[in-house]
């Protein structure tokens, strides 16, 4: 597997795609961090949402090289090979994550070094908190990867794999307009909420106007938060695998 791997990796890193996604993330984490007011910690929790920030982009990417490997014949001759199913999908989905964590760590360097600059990383920031806010990223990008090799292993049409994507991305704009309900209302957010929409941490600093320095919020809901995410990604990987076991592969 450990090759499979290494081979879609050198295949991705070397389409056009990849190198255009990275320049134009750049340049999005340069203008964006220009014209905002975030601190550095703010920047990075805001920027790791994939609704509001650059990482919208990057499940379209995955859905075209996932679809690609299948519609090229790559799947079919790996199966012809030898290759266990469940070796294939893996290795689809753990390219997806270091291909979503390599992009995504560039921008959120960028942007975060720029608005530390600017407006400072933070007051009353701990280590814990920072090193609680990197897992928390990244356990939004693995998540991330694992719902977009999910529904273009299944689909395997570009257009509607893209639709069903922005569609499950206004579902979770819905559940966390749910959230602020409760917020605005004078209670508190229900837990289950956050754990079902993870994202509602990290686009709560854009109602905040970027001044989002309540670090208790963050200790109260950064574990949930997490949780939910990885839940999404165990959710759609064993979904994934068992509807790649049993479908054909053309």
């Amino acid at each position: 597997m450990i090759r499979t791997i290494i081979s879609s990796l050198y295949k991705l890193f070397k389409d056009r795609a990849f190198r255009i996604t990275l320049i134009i993330g750049v340049l999005f984490a340069v203008i964006s961090s220009l014209i905002n007011n975030y601190t550095g910690i703010n920047s990075m929790l805001y920027n790791s949402s994939p609704i509001f920030s650059f990482g919208i982009c990057i499940p379209f990417n995955i859905t075209a090289f996932v679809i690609g490997e299948f519609n090229y014949g790559t799947i079919r001759n790996k199966i012809i090979a030898g290759h266990r199913r469940i070796s294939i999908y893996l290795s689809l989905l753990l390219t997806a994550i270091i291909y979503t964590v390599i992009v995504m760590t560039a921008y959120l360097a960028i942007a975060t070094t720029i608005c530390t600059i600017k407006n400072g990383f933070g007051s009353g920031i701990t280590p814990k908190i920072v090193f609680a806010v990197i897992i928390y990223c990244l356990a939004i990008f693995v998540a991330l990867s694992a719902i977009s090799v999910f529904v273009s292993s299944v689909v395997r049409h570009t257009g509607l794999s893209n639709t069903l994507l922005m569609a499950l991305e206004i579902l979770g704009g819905f559940i966390f307009a749910l959230s602020f309900i409760f917020k605005y209302e004078g209670g508190e957010v229900p837990l289950y909420l956050v754990g079902l929409n993870p994202l509602f941490l990290s686009t709560d600093i854009l109602f905040e106007a970027g001044i989002f320095n309540n670090f208790d919020v963050i200790k109260t809901y950064i574990i949930p938060s997490i949780l939910g995410a990885l839940g999404y990604t165990l959710f759609f990987s064993v979904c994934g695998i068992f509807a790649f076991y049993n479908r054909d592969v053309k």
